[in-house]
């Protein structure tokens, strides 16, 4: 299967299939989130960090 040959709902299909299939078990009751963060990296959306290793040190 190519990603070219998918319109944006069957891209987000399957990506949400494949969270289910193979995810964890809090990934599966709740796949949006996960399949939402998959979808934007395959499309190339920029994606949000939530750790704190992106921020500066704090010089003192």
């Amino acid at each position: 299967m190519q990603i070219n040959n998918l319109n944006d709902n069957e891209i987000r299909l399957e990506v949400l299939r494949l969270v289910k299939e193979t995810g964890t078990e809090l990934q599966k009751n709740d796949p949006l989130p996960i399949a939402e963060k998959y979808y934007n990296w395959i499309v190339g959306k920029k994606i949000r960090k939530t750790s704190s290793t992106n921020l500066t040190d704090k010089k003192e």
